[in-house]
């Protein structure tokens, strides 16, 4: 029920209330090792254990267990720990309990490398991953040095850094070589025992030493200040000495840099020895990989043998049941109906019979055959019932398309953006369109709903898709056509012409009386003694004020009238 639960949880198809699942090592898991000792001039071999992973223990988790005692290369157990909950016969199937030997290489060089720093150990990192294995990470050497620090910044300092350091600023100083805070990971603690009494008598005699060192300080301390009293005492002027001795000694003690502590680790080789589970070879991976593949090949030939079986049942029912709708009966000959009928009364028998152990290729071929029958039936429904809306469609879009061609018609000619050529081509298929619709629905319309349709569905869409082409072509043209530009009229000359034309259209002529033609006729005759003769100017100015005259008369008797033929 848990894993049911949990499957749930996982789905997308389930809402059910989240809870949390913690996976747990359920064997012990232990680190053993062996070290010489020397007790009272007596060598002997001492074996130690340390668990690294207790039972239940949930993961993924991680684990640090430091070796203190070791200066050179040595190696150490990965084991099983008490399995004494176990019952004898689990024991006698729970096989060997020693999981991995580590052998470490390069201990010794590290610590002659490091020989001025203090050691802290050797780190061995483990981790248990989500799926339970234990995985050895990293083996380090990790030492302590003393380094110098910088001296202390000012506030302002401080601030000036901390505001460019938020600016994307800051110092472009490689890092040292110093490793990350190792106890991040939880530690093994050490056993208790006798290390941990070495370890204490040696603080002691530390501390002790400490001790003696602050007496004899305090102690010289005194014997200066007495000295100091005494030579204040006598001399004023050794006192001003002393003085300055000791504000000079402040101030070394001030420029003396402060001290750090940093750590140091070196990588350590590792050597894995394995004794549980060995590695498979490449022909056993190979083969198993074969075998998983074939289990999968087998389990899709199952799934698409179901899924062709399933296939083939609904159809004989789907069809049974439209053999008996208006739709089908209406395209359908009663003796196509009794053939497809019969075969599939026939395809159900065998079903009941055979098909639950039929092949795969048996099913497909007896579901293709039915299609096939039933093919024609199939197809002559369909296209009855996309008819309407694709007629619908189509018709639509000749009104649209007749009435585009007429509005781009009446455009006028200044303004036209069409050429005829384009406007003749629309024109073409709109009425290429109408006559094949007609035509076509008249002759279908004749036709039995028993044959085969002349009307169909594609022809309907190619005829939409030719007009919807043509027309958008058009639309196009004219959504980025530019308006043509209409001639400036000029002020000049033009106007003046204009003007005068029209005056001289709307005037009427009078035809001159005798007397005026007399003295028209008499005036160049006769010149007084009195007068000048004209010059240029003034008989280019009567040539010129006379000369309309004529050629009014002129046009009048070219084209007369009816009353100025009756006046002359």
């Amino acid at each position: 029920m848990g894993a049911v639960y949990q499957a749930a949880v996982l789905s997308k198809a389930f809402k059910v209330k989240p809870f949390l699942v913690r996976d747990a090592a359920v064997f012990p898991i232990q680190v053993e090792f062996s070290r010489d000792t020397d007790e009272e001039g007596v060598k002997s071999v001492k074996h130690n254990k340390r668990i690294l992973f207790q039972r239940m223990a949930p993961y993924p988790q991680r684990k640090v267990i430091t070796f203190n005692r070791y200066t050179d290369d040595f190696t150490f157990e990965v084991n099983y720990g008490d399995l004494s909950f176990l019952t004898q016969d689990d024991l006698n199937m729970f096989g060997s309990r020693n999981l991995t030997t580590v052998k470490l290489s390069g201990v010794g060089s590290s610590f002659q490398k490091h020989s001025d720093a203090e050691s802290k150990g050797i780190k061995a990192h483990f981790n248990m991953d989500e799926s339970g294995l234990l995985v050895l990470d990293r083996v380090e050497s990790v030492f302590e040095t003393i380094v110098e620090e910088k001296e202390e910044e000012s506030t302002l300092t401080k601030l000036g850094n901390t505001i460019s350091t938020l600016f994307g600023g800051g110092s472009s100083e490689p890092a040292p070589n110093i490793t990350e805070p190792v106890q991040d990971e939880e530690e093994v603690p050490p056993e208790s025992g006798k290390d941990d009494k070495d370890q204490e008598s040696n603080d002691g005699q530390k501390d002790e030493v400490d001790k003696d060192k602050q007496d004899q300080s305090e102690k010289s301390d005194s014997e200066k200040g007495t000295t100091e009293e005494e030579g204040s005492k006598t001399e004023a002027k050794d006192e001003k000495d002393a003085a300055k001795s000791e504000s000079a000694d402040k101030e070394a003690d001030k420029k003396a840099k402060p001290q750090k502590k940093s750590k140091i680790s070196d990588e350590i080789a590792v050597e894995l020895v394995i004794h549980d589970i060995v590695d498979p070879t490449s022909d056993e991976v190979v083969a198993s990989k074969k075998k998983l593949q074939d289990l999968t090949d087998r389990d899709l030939a199952k799934q698409e043998r179901e899924k062709t079986l399933n296939n083939l049942e609904a159809f004989i029912f789907e069809t049974q049941d439209k053999m008996y709708q208006d739709d089908y009966q209406l395209v359908v000959s009663e003796e196509e109906q009794e053939q497809i009928l019969a075969k599939l009364k026939e395809a159900s028998e065998w079903m009941d019979e055979d098909g639950y152990s039929a092949t795969t290729k048996e099913l497909r071929g007896k579901l293709s055959g039915l299609k096939s029958l039933c093919k024609d039936m199939f197809f002559r429904v369909e296209e009855r019932r996309k008819w309407p809306e694709r007629l619908a469609s189509l018709e639509s879009m000749l009104n649209t398309s007749s009435f585009f061609l007429k509005s781009a018609r009446l455009i006028p000619e200044d303004d036209q953006i069409f050429t005829e050529v384009e406007l003749n081509v629309l024109e073409k298929v709109i009425n290429e369109t109408t006559t094949w619709k007609n035509e076509t629905v008249a002759e279908q319309e004749k036709r039995s709903p028993k044959e085969r349709p002349v009307l169909l569905s594609k022809d309907i869409e190619n005829k939409l898709g030719l007009l919807d082409r043509e027309v958008n072509y058009l639309l196009n043209k004219a959504k980025f056509a530019k308006p043509k530009t209409k001639p400036k009229v000029k002020n000049g000359t033009s106007s003046e012409k204009s003007s005068k034309a029209n005056s001289t259209a709307e005037e009427t002529v009078i035809p001159p009386s005798e007397e005026n033609s007399d003295k028209t006729t008499e005036s160049p005759e006769e010149v007084q003694p009195g007068e000048a003769p004209p010059t240029e100017d003034n008989a280019s100015q009567t040539e010129s004020d006379d000369q309309p005259q004529p050629a009014e008369e002129t046009g009048r008797s070219a084209t007369p009238h009816s009353d100025d033929a009756g006046e002359l």
